[in-house]
């Protein structure tokens, strides 16, 4: 069985960081410190993603603006 992969968006380094090494123990984690990278990750990237973890308060492309362009069913 293929290893699920999360997305993780935050614009705070030191939580992106943390939060992919935590979670890269069992998973493969894709980070993006913006919610642009974090919607090409997504619309381009070379697996479907099974999860994504995003910061609300972002600038530029904010966490609800991620959710709300990604592909119908994106968990």
């Amino acid at each position: 069985m293929a290893t699920k992969r999360i997305l993780v968006v935050d614009d705070d380094k030191p939580v992106l960081d943390m939060v992919r090494d935590y979670l890269s123990h069992e998973y493969d984690v894709i980070a993006a410190e913006n919610g642009h990278d974090g919607l090409t990750e997504a619309m381009v990237g070379e697996r479907k993603i099974d999860l994504v973890i995003t910061d609300l308060h972002m600038p530029g492309l904010d966490g609800i603006e991620l959710m709300g362009s990604l592909p119908e069913g994106t968990p």
